[in-house]
């Protein structure tokens, strides 16, 4: 069973242009808003993970201002 001891929420790749051409985009922004405010009300550890950043873009600003203490873990390969 989840709890706050074996919990964790990794908010994956949330970045630039290809962030802003995914479809539903806005239900996924509001979504991942709210999980991320969620997570912090209840104190769950959060990570946030970006994909060669430097070519795809940082954190969508809608994202990263919920996260401003938390610094991503940077990427160079996907699978």
């Amino acid at each position: 069973m989840m709890n706050v001891d074996n919990t964790v929420l990794v908010v994956i790749d949330v970045q630039g242009k290809l962030a802003h051409i995914m479809h539903k985009k806005n239900e996924l922004f509001t979504n991942l808003q709210k999980l991320i405010r969620g997570a912090q009300i209840l104190d769950i550890p959060i990570i946030l993970t970006e994909q060669v950043p430097e070519k795809v873009g940082p954190t969508i600003p809608e994202i990263k201002q919920l996260l401003t203490d938390i610094s991503p873990v940077s990427k160079n390969t996907f699978s």
